[in-house]
């Protein structure tokens, strides 16, 4: 019930933002790319695990509008997934025996950032800059 709540309030702030002066550039649109996420351990792993990227998804909807001259703001909905993955190899337990693992954390988030935009250049090749906060809520997590 919550996810559902939370992708109608998203879709329901974007329709508000849209309703904003015709005189304002903005645009709506949608968004996806792939995620390569890792993970920071305290304490580090032992030396015989290592961490690694895990490859997922990200997709959802954004909304842009012009401020002044190249100054926008840019304002998301997505749903994104992330995790790691720890592969132990030449371990031993506490009784003598080797023993290896290999353990995937999953996690998915809906995450809502709140950015301010500086496009760079005007042309066929507009670099820009992008900062601001954004908002995660963590829906799932497995191991």
């Amino acid at each position: 019930m919550r996810r559902h709540t939370m992708a109608v309030a998203a879709v329901m702030l974007c329709a508000i933002l849209l309703t904003t002066s015709a005189q304002a550039q903005v645009a709506l649109g949608p968004r996806a790319v792939l995620t390569l996420s890792t993970a920071s351990y305290d304490p580090g792993l032992p030396p015989q695990a290592s961490g690694s990227a895990k490859t997922g998804y990200a997709f959802g909807i954004q909304f842009q509008a012009r401020i002044a001259g190249p100054i926008f703001t840019q304002i998301e909905a997505k749903y994104l997934q992330g995790g790691t993955i720890v592969d132990i190899s030449g371990a031993v337990d506490g009784s003598g025996q080797p023993y290896s693992a290999k353990i995937t954390a999953k996690t998915v988030y809906l995450e809502f950032p709140v950015l301010l935009k500086a496009e760079l250049m005007h042309g066929s090749i507009r670099p820009f800059i992008i900062a601001g906060p954004s908002v995660g809520l963590l829906m799932a997590a497995k191991t």
